[in-house]
């Protein structure tokens, strides 16, 4: 499980199957500088070295995602919205970026259903 911010700024335990090692949030600095990703409110890499052979088979699959229908069903998530962030992510977030808190994250993104 994983705390992440949902709705109107409640925290809430995201449940998620582990597709990265164990240190993967301490080496996830040091990474977003070495890729010149420092200061973004999201941290992506194509070939990310965090993550496991397992983690690829189930990203892949997206089956990393079918333990978050708990969240659905516990009604801290959606199946379509905006991606659940992290605190850390929020605390950085400006006023105009904080209107996205006023719905429920999603599994999956408008983006990704709209093609």
């Amino acid at each position: 499980m994983q705390t992440r911010v949902g709705r109107r700024g409640k925290t809430f335990k995201m449940i998620k199957f582990r597709s990265m090692v164990v240190n993967a949030d301490k080496m996830k600095a040091e990474l977003a500088e070495e890729n010149g990703q420092k200061g973004r409110f999201i941290f992506k890499m194509k070939d990310d070295s965090r993550v496991t052979k397992m983690g690829k088979f189930i990203r892949k699959f997206s089956i990393d995602e079918l333990p978050q229908f708990l969240n659905v069903l516990k009604g801290d998530m959606s199946v379509v919205g905006p991606r659940p962030p992290l605190p850390e992510e929020v605390a950085q977030y400006d006023q105009t970026y904080a209107t996205r808190m006023l719905v429920k994250p999603g599994i999956t993104g408008p983006w990704q259903v709209s093609g």
